[in-house]
């Protein structure tokens, strides 16, 4: 009966077109060659930094003063200040993972030292992050970065490019889904 007639007879469509592309895409084959050319036209999604970090929130001036347990909650022009001059202080010569346990109000972070992992430049953070990260060489600090809830420095250890053994599923995973764009475009 209808409707129930209609609405059958579109799951078995959209099944049926669903298996059709799915046999479609596994019949992409990417060899060796495709594999390497893909990998030198995308190379800057591959290039990885190993980061540090040192983390100060801030709240809006209307915001609370203190913390459930009583500290201290910066304003933002307070937190600009004090973080610039932990910036002052390390390209002194202070030591970024001392003042991490000391300053740092990322609780995960400050417990590795300031360790805040590998940033690839693939990966789904924020631009102008990945902007600032990218523009440093190895035992940099950034300039205070600001963020919507606080203000962070970035310290690089190691930055290179994943070399393409390393990355060859991911990129064979992402060179068959360009060309099956690339094809699916080109019948529309």
């Amino acid at each position: 009966k209808s409707p129930y007639r209609e609405q059958l007879e579109w799951v078995r469509l959209n099944q049926l077109m669903q298996a059709e592309l799915n046999a479609y895409s596994d019949s992409i084959n990417i060899g060796p060659e495709q594999e390497k050319e893909y990998y030198q036209a995308h190379q800057d999604d591959y290039l990885q930094a190993k980061v540090k970090v040192l983390y100060l929130s801030f709240v809006s001036k209307d915001g609370p003063k203190t913390t459930a347990n009583g500290k201290k909650v910066l304003t933002e022009e307070e937190a600009k200040a004090k973080i610039t001059a932990l910036r002052k202080k390390i390209a002194d010569g202070a030591d970024f993972v001392k003042l991490v346990k000391h300053y740092s109000e990322d609780d995960v972070s400050r417990n590795k030292d300031g360790d805040f992992g590998t940033i690839r430049r693939s990966d789904k953070i924020p631009k102008s992050i990945k902007d600032v990260i990218f523009s440093l060489k190895a035992g940099e600090v950034s300039q205070p970065v600001r963020q919507p809830n606080g203000y962070y420095l970035f310290r690089v250890g190691k930055i290179g490019r994943q070399t393409l053994d390393q990355v060859r599923q991911t990129l064979n995973r992402e060179a068959k889904e360009a060309k099956f764009n690339e094809i699916g475009r080109a019948h529309v």
